[in-house]
């Protein structure tokens, strides 16, 4: 197990490693969506979205990691516990972040 727990670390080093320039490369979508034509307004719209999720991107690429991982050594049972979870408390979320803070 001493050789997959190094595996795990790798992963996850590596995985955020790769979020940060894809992070900073989303920081440009708007940009990008107007050289592909897309309308200003639509643009704009959709910068703002992508923009609004950087800040999970880290998170999301270190549990995919870690997820995989788990996967590998025949141990699912977490990862279906935390999308459980995140599946019961996305109507409380859609409030809070829509209605309360947006």
């Amino acid at each position: 197990f001493e050789l997959t727990g190094m595996f795990l670390r790798r992963a996850q080093i590596l995985s955020l490693g790769i979020s940060i320039p894809c992070c900073f490369a989303l920081l440009f979508a708007e940009d990008f969506f107007r050289a592909l034509g897309i309308d200003t307004r639509t643009a704009h719209d959709a910068g703002e979205y992508v923009r609004g999720t950087l800040p999970g991107m880290p998170l999301f690429f270190l549990y995919s990691a870690t997820r995989l991982f788990l996967r590998s050594v025949k141990i699912p049972r977490p990862d279906s516990y935390v999308s459980l979870a995140a599946v019961a408390m996305h109507p409380l979320w859609c409030v809070i972040f829509l209605h309360k803070l947006g």
